[in-house]
This record gives C-alpha cells, structure tokens and sequence, in this order.
C-alpha cells in the first residue's frame, strides 16, 4: 500500500491556523548567491586575474543540507545562468535525518571554471548599464536557488584559505521586500598590499522573478563597474533584474593604481555601506521578493591584522524587532576580544538601551532610519548584551573565535520567535572549537533533547554536551529587567565534544529557544551563525496551492497526519488515530468523509484549533481475464476487462505484442497478438493499472502468457531428371 503524507501546512485544503515557522529555518526554497571570496589573504602583490592566487583558489566551498523525518530531493540551480553544470541542476538525493555536505568546489575554482559557469558572483564578471530605461549596476547571473520536494535545512560554508565564514540560509524568511543592511563598522579592509581586483564589502542582491525593480538608497557613493559614469553619487539607485540575475553593490573609492594597463577597482578598503536601505518597487514590475546578502571580505584585526570574512543573509523589514539579546563569542584573551553588535535604525527618532550583562552596564542611544551604531562587547565580564528599542531595529553582530571573525544576523525575541527543534551540524573539528549560544525561554531550560541522526544521543561525549546544556547552573538572566527579557535565560556552551559532519538536533518539547554555532580556530579561521527561526510564531490561515485533489486518500492507505508549534496536541475525534494526543498521529481508514480536529497549546498564548477534512475513496479492483494462456505463434490474445470501480486504465505490455484496443472500458475487450521467431518458448506479462478518473486511488494486476516458437514445415525435391531407378 502506498503511504500518504498529509501535512497541514501543504495540503491544498482549508487550514484555520498553523504555527509552521516553530521548526527552525526550515524550507522547501533557498534563494542566495555566492559572495566572492578575494583570492589573496596574507601575502602577494596583486591578485590577477590567472592563477596561482598564493593556495587561495576561492575553494574549498559547499552546501550542507539536512533533512528530518523524511528524506528529500534537491535540486541546486542557477535559473539566469544557462552555463552552469553544462545546463543542467545539481541533484542530490537525500535520506531521512541526515545531513549531506555538497561540494561545490568545482564549480568555483579558478582553475577549473571560467565566468559563464561559475557560481561565484564575482565583481570582475559584472557589468552596468545606467543610460537605458531599466538600468543596472554591477549585473550578474549568478543567482543561486535550492528547491527541495521535503523541508530542509541549508547553510553555505565559505572554507578558503584562511577566508572562512558560513551564510545561515533562510528560505522564505530571507525573502522580503524592504531590507536595511547591517555592516560591520570598526575594522577596515586589510590594505598593506595593491591590488588589481581589490577586495570589498558589497550589498550582494538576487531577484526571483523577472522584470524586478528595485531601488538602493546609500548615505556614501557607489562604484558602477563599466558604467558611465563609475562613481554614482549617494542617494537613491534604480536597478532592474530578472529571475537568478544579481547585482553587487558596493562603496566608491577612487584610486589610480593599475597594472598591465588595466584599472583597479574603485572600490574602498575603509568606507561601508551600513544602513543601506534596498526596497523592492511595488508599484512597477514583478514586484517579487528578492535575496540581500551584508559581504566584507578581508575585515582587518585591529589586535592581530589577521583579516577575516564577515557575511551573512539578512532576512526582511518585516522580521526585525525592537527587543534582542546578543551572547558575546569567543576571545583570544582577556583583552583582546573584537567583538561588535551593530544597530540599524528602521524609523527615524529612535532611541535604544544597550545593557550590558552581568553587570548591568547600561548606555543610551540613537539612531535615524539607515543610521547605524557600533556596540561594544569588547570585555570579558561582558557576556551579553540587551537591546531594547523604540521601534524596531536590524542587529547584527561580529563575533567569533580568538582572534577570527564572522558575522551573524541575530533573531529578535520582541515577537514570538523562536524554535522547539533546531537542526545544526559542526563544520570542522580537530583544532576548530565548537559552541553552542543558547537564548532559551526559562520554562525550556533543563529540558532538552539532542538527538543524532534522529535518534536520541547514546555516545558518552554527546551526553556529556546535553548534560551542560540541561544545568541550570550553565545559564544567566537577561541584564534588562522586564518582559520579554525576564523570559529568557542565555548560555555560551562548549561543545567541543560533538563530532563533525554529523545531522545534529537540538529539540525541546516545553518551550522554545534559539540557537546560534560558533565553530572557530584561534589563530586561522572561524564560522558564525543562527539556525533557529527568525519569524514570529503565531496562528495562521493557509490553504496551500497545486494539489490536484483536496484531501483525498485511499482506503487502506497509512495517512500520516502532521501539526507543528505548540506543546500540546489532542486530536478529536479519537476514531482510527494511533495516537491522539501525538503532533503526528497515522491512521488507517475505511471509506467516507472524516473531519478531525487538532487543539494546540503552547508558548505566547496559544490556543488554537485546525480543522482538516479528508475523505478515505474506496479502492478500484482491477481484473481481467485471457482467452489463451498458452499457444503456438502468431497467437492471438482476446483480454477481457472485467475491473470494477474504475473508468480508466493503462495497460503494459512486454516484448514484440501488436496492440489492437477496440474499447477501454470495465467491460471491454483488447485483442493482442504475439509472434515468437526464436527457437524456444518465450514467456510475457500482461499489466494493467485501473483508477477511477479524478480519483487518486489505484489497483493492478498481472496475467503472464506462454508463447511457443511459429513452426514452418518446408521441404524440396531435386530438379534433375533420370532413369529408373530415381533417387
């Protein structure tokens, strides 16, 4: 028997309300680009545009996506790109529970890939064009979209040479219409030597449907690469895209170095575009959501001079809160911590607290819509920091591990975000330190699970981690006082123990958390980022589009039903269901029309109730009879369709059977004929598949017939005459 899937969130049926953001930043859809990644790091004279790039190649690179209860199809595309992977998507099959890491270095390395098959959006392989109707600035195609048939979960790890961070994909949370972009501000570009094609920091932009306006309004001048003229003055900049097409924003800089006769970039090692406010336009073209991305390649130490990528994928207007607690990473030493949250004013006339914990340090503020303030987590009795705002504001935050830096969005915990399960893996182990920086709701604390590709943590080292993550003792309060902030409690947890490459879940079945990764080499490299859900958890109506059939199963079939978000569930009524009291309860039903009812219970009141309605269609029978089972060749073949509960049928045959269909209803006849010119007996099948037209339900059968080989009689008589006697 087949099995069907029926969850809540996708059924093309009428859903009253779905908590279906309560699963970490899972999706079915990605949407990102790859960020260059500048080819030199700690030595070098100019970084041409040949190889050798002194072992920087910008790879490796690659993908890693994780699945949960069921297993998935990807599939890896560059939709304006027709050149990539010779025309054709990357595929990847994957099984439940499981992580796969994808290496996509071979679509990257300069060695190997030139600019109409890469994926990475270089600044060298754009172009802009600002004299025409629809201009662009920066163009490229190099926009990158994942679909996958189930939910999972994806991030992008840059691990260059010495050039590492990870971009926590966000699916439809990173899809919006109205962004501003957060940038590091303390730390130039490292500079000690020239370059040709400079690094930069960039606005990096995707659209997802053709025919997209969108408008860039910076407060510094931009660099338009083969645009006349190069440097656009600071204000407001139109560009237009098509589906998979990116643009890369970045700051002018003039500089008159060149090399070979070519001309550096005008791009600025110490100027950001922090605060840019990037809108899609509305009212003219497609209007889609687009993909932003905040990209600083090379970000100077201000200890070390060690240079490092600090990157990201922010997630829409829409998303941002006034209410956030950042955890402090990882420093080289007491003193020499570079760590930074940066605020971005989304409304003009704001004013924030930033209080300092466990001291309780506080310092006041303000910032106008795109301004952009720099706040100091630079002490080692400072583990975190509140912000509490106005109105809503963008925090991102350069943290890391020693004296290596990363950048990470950060959720705010103004709405009701968060997640009761978060999938994370550990990028890189030996010398590379792992962390866990856990805000978890008061009422959570103690009572998590960490499973191991699904299944509960047996080994003692990961135990040894749940452990730490279970001890009250391991967290402190909030330092701001109030709500939401006396709701929630934060831990930095050492999770050194855990083992790379491994499909990791954090689950908690009482309240919700959020969970940031810092895995990180003190001296060399280190990556940053969220996996839990930026979006608020709240009630919803959906009724999800392209299913054919509303609802439908069949009788017999294992119906798999699926709720998310709260923590509890009672389906009602009990009838059939294994479970009712289990978010995902399965049942086996006998024909006719069934309503059930999920309550759901959980965290920032709620209290609701989804009603689903499926109706159980008897199963077809499928039956059909031969004239003949056995015979000699040509042997002919009456098939007498004898079905009952269908009107429509395939039928399969095998071999070298002439087809000859004089009617194809339940009560008709098909007339089959079989030649068998070899010399021994050859066996065939009959298949036949019957359903009811509309009706997803089915049945087969299968007849097999025996089919001697023709025998031809034949003899010939001499032709030469003689006397008796004649032989």
């Amino acid at each position: 028997m087949k099995k069907y899937i029926l969850k809540i969130c996708l059924l093309n049926i009428v859903l009253f309300s779905l908590w279906y953001q309560s699963f970490a930043q899972k999706d079915t859809v990605f949407w990102f680009s790859a960020p260059e990644v500048n080819r030199y790091h700690v030595s070098g004279s100019d970084a041409l545009i040949n190889p050798p790039f002194n072992g920087n190649y910008g790879v490796p690179v690659y993908l890693h996506l994780t699945t949960f209860e069921y297993p998935a199809n990807v599939t890896i595309s560059m939709p304006a790109n027709p050149f990539f992977n010779g025309g054709n998507p990357i595929a990847v099959s994957i099984p439940a529970n499981t992580t796969q890491r994808v290496d996509l270095s071979n679509h990257f390395d300069d060695n190997i890939v030139n600019e109409f098959v890469s994926m990475e959006n270089k600044l060298r392989w754009t172009s802009s064009n600002l004299a025409i109707a629809k201009p662009y600035i920066n163009r490229g195609n190099k926009g990158i979209k994942i679909s996958s048939d189930r939910d999972i979960t994806a991030y992008y790890e840059i691990s260059v040479l010495y050039n590492m961070d990870l971009i926590s994909l966000k699916g439809n949370n990173g899809l919006g219409k109205q962004f501003y972009v957060p940038f590091q501000t303390n730390n130039i570009t490292r500079d000690i030597y020239t370059y040709l094609n400079r690094p930069y920091s960039s606005i990096d932009i995707v659209a997802t449907e053709d025919n997209t306006k969108i408008k860039v309004t910076t407060d510094k001048a931009i660099w338009a690469k083969d645009g006349a003229p190069q440097n656009k003055p600071s204000g407001t900049h139109t560009i237009w895209l098509d589906k998979g097409q990116t643009s890369i924003i970045t700051p002018y800089e003039f500089n008159n170095y060149t090399y070979g006769g070519q001309t550096a970039y005008q791009t600025s090692f110490t100027l950001r575009l922090a605060g840019a406010y990037v809108e899609v336009d509305t009212l003219e073209g497609s209007g889609a959501p687009i993909s932003v991305i905040t990209h600083d390649d090379l970000v100077k130490s201000n200890f070390s001079g060690n240079p490092d990528y600090v990157t990201d994928q922010l997630v829409p207007l829409e998303l941002a809160g006034s209410d956030y607690a950042v955890i402090q990473g990882v420093g080289y030493n007491a003193t020499e911590i570079e760590d930074y949250v940066y605020v971005v004013g989304t409304v003009d006339g704001t004013v924030f607290s930033a209080t300092r914990g466990p001291s309780g340090t506080i310092t006041n503020h303000s910032v106008d819509a795109g301004g952009s303030v720099s706040i100091s987590l630079n002490n080692a009795n400072s583990r975190v920091v509140t912000i509490n705002s106005s109105h809503p504001v963008y925090v991102y935050h350069m943290s890391g591990a020693g004296r290596q830096k990363a950048g990470a969005m950060i959720p705010t915990i103004s709405k009701c975000t968060g997640s009761y399960k978060v999938a994370f893996n550990r990028t890189k182990a030996g010398s590379y330190e792992f962390y866990l920086t856990i805000l978890a709701r008061n009422s959570a604390i103690g009572n998590f699970r960490l499973l191991r590709n699904s299944a509960d943590v047996t080994d003692p080292d990961d135990l040894s981690v749940l452990a730490t993550i279970n001890n009250p003792a391991s967290y402190n309060a909030l330092p701001e006082p109030g709500d939401p902030y006396d709701k929630w409690s934060y831990a930095r947890i050492d999770a050194d123990n855990l083992d790379d490459g491994v499909a990791y879940l954090l689950a908690n079945d009482t309240n919700f958390f959020h969970l940031g990764v810092i895995n990180g080499y003190t001296n060399n490299d280190a990556f940053y980022g969220y996996f839990s859900n930026f979006n608020e958890i709240k009630a919803s109506a959906q009724e999800a589009s392209g299913q054919a059939l509303i609802g439908q199963v069949c009788e017999g079939d294992t119906i798999q039903l699926e709720a998310e978000g709260g923590t509890s569930y009672h389906w009602t009524p009990h009838d059939y269901l294994d479970n009712p009291f289990s978010p995902n309860p399965t049942a086996v039903l006998p024909p006719g029309i069934y309503n059930y009812d999920v309550h759901i219970v959980g965290e920032c009141d709620l209290d609701t109730t989804i009603t689903i309605q499926l109706e159980c269609l008897p199963n077809p029978t499928a039956f059909f009879t031969l004239s003949k089972y056995t015979g000699c060749a040509p042997m002919e073949v009456t098939i007498q369709n004898q079905s009952s509960g269908a009107d429509q049928f395939r039928w399969d045959f095998t071999n070298n059977a002439s087809f000859d269909a004089t009617t194809n209803d339940p009560n008709g006849t098909l007339t089959v004929t079989y030649d068998n010119i070899t010399n021994s007996d050859s066996v065939y099948s009959i298949r036949m598949v019957a359903r009811e037209v509309g009706v997803i339900c089915t049945d087969e059968m299968t007849n097999t017939l025996q089919v001697f080989p023709e025998i031809n009689a034949d003899f010939s008589v001499s032709d030469t005459m003689d006397c008796n006697p004649f032989t």
